[in-house]
């Protein structure tokens, strides 16, 4: 997984970005309206994964840590995506977080956080069925724990969309009479499997 991380950095080179950096602790909540408008913010920390498996390697071999320019750029990169209005560094590799995105999934077809060929979690649109489908997939549990990361999070959905189908029970919010429907589950690399939520739209 992390591996792929060492290559030459091009500009805008997103998959470098999102293989490097993992999200670990946070809460991540998505509001999605019957019209297809939505909003997502993330808050919480993410893991330079590059960073610390050269410091594990480095270690293991007694050497010094390697200049790896990647591991700079990787974070550069991530400054400069207009959704995080929040990036600050906590030691040890790890970053507090904060991201925001608006859009109508209607006339986008599909949402990623970070990017679209990776395991993380998506937002996407079938105008056959009207539907709008949040898919969360496992992140890989042995490869994280190589880098000492254990992911820790919670997933919140506010919608008034009917939920047509999720293969994992959610829980509802009792305060959904002040805030609308909420629904949330927990994610983290032990025991995951993943989850798929569907929603019918207007």
């Amino acid at each position: 997984m992390f591996k792929k991380c060492v290559t030459p950095v091009l500009v805008g080179m997103i998959l470098l970005l999102a293989a490097c950096m993992v999200p670990e602790k946070f809460t991540a909540e998505y509001e999605i309206k019957p019209s297809g408008d939505y909003s997502f913010v993330y808050d919480g920390t993410m893991v330079n994964a590059l960073s610390r498996m050269a410091k594990r390697e480095a270690a293991e071999k007694g050497q010094p840590v390697p200049d790896v320019r990647e591991m700079e750029e990787v974070v550069g990169v991530f400054k400069i995506d207009p959704r995080v209005t929040e990036f600050k560094e906590a030691g040890d590799d790890v970053y507090t977080v904060k991201m925001e995105e608006k859009g109508n999934i209607k006339e986008l077809g599909s949402s990623y956080f970070l990017e679209q060929k990776l395991d993380y979690w998506t937002l996407a649109y079938n105008a056959q069925d009207n539907t709008v489908t949040l898919t969360v997939s496992p992140l890989k549990g042995e490869d994280l724990k190589e880098v000492n990361i254990k992911v820790e999070g919670e997933f919140k959905i506010h919608t008034d969309c009917e939920i047509v189908s999720s293969s994992v029970e959610l829980d509802k919010s009792l305060l959904g009479f002040l805030f609308g429907n909420t629904y949330s589950f927990k994610i983290n690399n032990d025991s995951f499997a993943g989850v798929t939520v569907v929603m019918k739209l207007e």
